[in-house]
C-alpha cells in the first residue's frame, strides 16, 4: 500500500481467486472413484455454467462523476477520483476480485484512436475483504479509486493539451486472465482550469528531496 489513503502498489499482493471463481473451479474438480484404475472427471453442466455466468461481470463502466480531486482536503488536487462500476449481463452492479489498471493519455483530436501519449499508469489490486471495504461504495454500488497524479507529468506547455482533454482508460483483469475495459474523456478546460499549482510544466525541474 502507498502511505495514507492512496492506491495499492502493483507488487503489494498477488490477486487471488474469488469465491465465485473458486466455485467454478470446484465444479471441474477431478473425482476419484473407489477403483484407482477408473478415475472420472466431473465437468460443469450447462445449467451450472449459466448460473455462474449470471454472477460474473460482463462489462465495466467509468461513471461520469469521475473528477480531479484533492485527497487531503486542501485546495490543491492530488489526482483523479475514478468511479468504476462492474456490471453483470443484466446491467446490475457487482463486486469483483482481481485487479484494475488505469492509464492517463493526452487527447488526440480528429482520429479514431483518441489516445496520443501515455503520461501515467496505475494498478489497484482487489484480493481481500479489506480492499472491498476500502474501495466499494455501498450507497453508489460502485468502486471509488483515488489515483494520485505525479506532479509535473501532466503537460501544460502551450499547445500540448490540444482540445483540452485527457483520455482515461480503465481495465478490469479477472483472476482467470480475461479483460474488460472502458474509456473516459476528461475535459481539462472545465475540470483543471483553476488547478495551475498541480499542472506544472512537464519541463520544470522538481525540487530535491
Amino acid at each position: 500500500m502507498r502511505q495514507g489513503n492512496r492506491v495499492k502498489q502493483p507488487h503489494a499482493r498477488r490477486a487471488v481467486a474469488s469465491p465465485l471463481l473458486a466455485a467454478g473451479l470446484a465444479i471441474g474438480t477431478v473425482a476419484l472413484g473407489c477403483n484407482q484404475r477408473n478415475r472420472t472427471t466431473t465437468e460443469a453442466t450447462p445449467d451450472q455454467l449459466t448460473a455462474l455466468g449470471m454472477l460474473m461481470p460482463t462489462s465495466v463502466k467509468i461513471q461520469p462523476f469521475t473528477q480531479v480531486k484533492s485527497f487531503d482536503r486542501d485546495p490543491v488536487p492530488d489526482g483523479i477520483e475514478v468511479l468504476v462500476q462492474p456490471l453483470d449481463r443484466l446491467g446490475d452492479p457487482v463486486k469483483v476480485v482481481g485487479r484494475f489498471t488505469f492509464e492517463l493519455w493526452t487527447y488526440r483530436p480528429a482520429s479514431t484512436d483518441r489516445k496520443d501519449r501515455q503520461i501515467q499508469f496505475w494498478e489497484v489490486v482487489l484480493d481481500d475483504n479489506r480492499d472491498q471495504k476500502r474501495f466499494w461504495d455501498r450507497t453508489a454500488q460502485m468502486y471509488v479509486f483515488p489515483l494520485e497524479v505525479v506532479p509535473g507529468v501532466v503537460p501544460v506547455e502551450e499547445g500540448s493539451l490540444g482540445s483540452g482533454r485527457f483520455v482515461l482508460l480503465a481495465a478490469y483483469h479477472t483472476p482467470e486472465g480475461s479483460h474488460l475495459q472502458d474509456e473516459f474523456h476528461i475535459n481539462v478546460r472545465e475540470d483543471f482550469r483553476n488547478l495551475s499549482p498541480w499542472l506544472r510544466p512537464a519541463t520544470q525541474e522538481q525540487p530535491a528531496r
